[in-house]
């Protein structure tokens, strides 16, 4: 045999030979303890040495080199068992033969060393006391130990390799203090693992990640956010692992808190990024964290909902709504919680007007009424602030609540907007009964809208009142009837509008109001834009209501534009006709504006 290697490694097998030969004699010298200490020491220093600074594995017969370091290992346990290993300075001596190389500028020298050390971190802690070891390391051979020791874990490896990655895993994990100080170390080389082996989060591996996080909060949560790739599917599995876990996911957030409030934090974009595509981890996991009722956190983590809330608004809206459960008490508690922030309760009706405005977003089945339950459970029990946000898309509140919202939205053309939107869509989402209802009350707040200072609001909020309009129902007619009418003066006056897109929104209207209150001669005159046609129609109801129409022209001659006050005025004319029986000093009355 020993011929045939030599054949196929002329000149380098009798070397790894010799290896093999001067192991195993050390090993036999130290069981029949026929050498002195001194002698034996000086022996393995020189053997190591030997097979240290071999050259790479792929250079050399790969059956060979396994056993000549299975050998090595094989005779430092025989040395360990003879001396009996309690004898602490003996395992000194052994470590103060091993540890200089794993200093060594070579690599492949230091891995050689530090898995020499590993195994013999592995067959003490499976045959003897483990605990005095780790006083002979340091702290970073201690990290160096963890580190093969995951590798082991994750990767493909001997059986008896695995034993002993259980094995040291197990006695990490009892004293966690000791030996997982290098926190972005192992954190990273946990990452690169998994990444290299596709695997995911290991049982092991989360009991580790849950002892890193309960020592050393700060440091795990720096080194994921921004030690760990950025946008990466193995950091993103990572910090998901950490915020699900039961035992330490309530130091992540108390951390997270902590680190949130620093000034520098958000402005590196990596955090951003991360925390904005695990909002909705984040929130499940703050939701799971005060049903436990952990008391101690409870301010702690309601101050990181506000935080949260307050940089990445439309993110934590828009996940309170889909991701939480619904009519959960908890999750009704955060909810309030997020509308009382009123130092950002303008951003965030502005945010959520936006989600709630979104298409995809209303057609999600737990956002129509019917399903809507988190809404509907702040719709009764909100502070005015609250209630301008809290009645979208619920029917059966909006009363109460629409006339505090327009008050509000009469200056903010942006906010006016968005919130016509979600009125439409709404409305769309709605069945018969609770659409006919939603329009009736919504048509009453609308109508100061036509004369809003933005032409897109007035265009808007004129095709949003036709469609109230065709929403409403037959028992809801007569009701509706007063509002179409109040609606019929503020519409004549905008076929006049500058802006065309307006004008043309309010002859379409007008058409809508004429087929509503089944007035075919006001249709026609509507159809053919011939205003004073409808001056006309409009005076022809009576002393009351020209005199009606009168009090309700004279805003609009301080309109802001000529061509309104214009036919303002022609019809205060026409109307002043109709009312020839009032007094003198009623007529002065209406001719001063009063």
């Amino acid at each position: 045999a020993s011929q045939e290697f030599m054949v196929y490694w002329p000149g380098f097998f009798p070397r790894q030979w010799l290896l093999l030969e001067e192991y195993l004699g050390i090993a036999t010298l130290s069981e029949v303890k026929a050498a002195s200490e001194d002698e034996i020491i000086s022996l393995l220093k020189a053997c190591c040495q030997s097979v240290f600074y071999l050259p790479p594995k792929e250079n050399l017969n790969v059956g060979l080199y396994n056993h000549t370091l299975y050998t090595v290992d094989r005779m430092l346990q025989v040395r360990l068992v003879s001396c009996c290993t309690y004898d602490r300075e003996e395992l000194q001596n052994i470590l103060e033969v091993l540890l200089p190389f794993t200093t060594s500028e070579s690599k492949i020298v230091c891995e050689r060393a530090i898995k020499r050390i590993w195994k013999l971190c592995g067959f003490l802690a499976s045959s003897f006391c483990p605990k005095p070891l780790k006083k002979f390391l340091q702290p970073a051979q201690r990290t160096d130990v963890v580190l093969m020791t995951l590798e082991k874990t994750t990767g493909n490896c001997s059986i008896e390799d695995q034993d002993y990655a259980r094995i040291i895993l197990e006695m990490v994990l009892k004293d966690p203090v000791t030996w997982l100080m290098d926190v972005p170390e192992i954190l990273g080389s946990i990452h690169r693992n998994l990444k290299k082996n596709q695997g995911s989060l290991q049982q092991t591996v989360l009991r580790l990640l849950d002892k890193l996080t309960c020592h050393f909060p700060r440091d795990v949560l720096t080194s994921v956010v921004v030690h760990l790739p950025e946008s990466d599917s193995t950091t993103l599995e990572i910090w998901k692992g950490l915020l699900s876990s039961p035992q330490s996911s309530g130091r992540v957030l108390e951390e997270l808190f902590f680190v949130l409030k620093e000034e520098n934090f958000t402005r590196i974009p990596t955090e951003i990024s991360l925390l904005r595509q695990t909002m909705p981890e984040i929130l499940r996991s703050i939701h799971r964290n005060l049903k436990e009722n952990h008391r101690s956190l409870q301010q702690t983590i309601f101050a990181l909902l506000d935080i949260l809330t307050q940089q990445f608004p439309r993110d934590v809206l828009k996940s309170v709504l889909l991701d939480l459960p619904q009519c959960d008490s908890i999750t009704l508690d955060m909810w309030k919680r997020i509308l009382m922030l009123r130092e950002t309760s303008a951003g965030d009706f502005d945010e959520l007007l936006i989600v709630l405005g979104q298409q995809v977003l209303c057609g999600i089945p737990n956002i129509t009424t019917l399903e809507l339950k988190l809404l509907r459970l702040t719709g009764g029990q909100c502070s005015l602030d609250e209630k301008e946000i809290v009645c979208f898309g619920q029917a059966k509140e909006i009363r109460a609540l629409v006339p505090n919202m327009f008050t509000m939205l009469s200056d903010n053309a942006n906010i006016a907007l968005k919130l016509l939107t979600v009125f439409r869509n709404t409305l769309n989402q709605l069945g018969k009964r609770e659409a006919s209802s939603f329009a009736l009350e919504l048509s009453e707040n609308l109508l100061p809208l036509f004369n809003h200072v933005s032409s897109e609001v007035r265009e808007c909020s004129i095709h949003l009142f036709k469609d109230l309009m065709e929403a409403v129902v037959l028992w809801h007619w007569g009701n509706m009837k007063e509002n179409v009418r109040r609606g019929l003066l503020p519409l004549l006056f905008r076929l006049s509008d500058e802006t065309p897109s307006v004008a043309q929104a309010s002859r379409e209207a007008l058409v809508a109001c004429a087929k509503f209150l089944k007035w075919k001669k006001l249709k026609h005159r509507a159809w053919e834009e011939n205003k004073e046609g409808i001056m006309k129609c409009l005076m022809q109801q009576g002393r009351k209501t020209a005199e009606r129409y009168l009090w309700q022209s004279l805003p609009y001659l301080r309109d802001s534009q000529s061509s309104v006050r214009c036919e303002a005025v022609k019809l205060i004319g026409l109307a002043v006709q109709h009312c020839r029986d009032q007094s003198e000093e009623k007529l002065n009355e209406i001719y001063s504006g009063e």
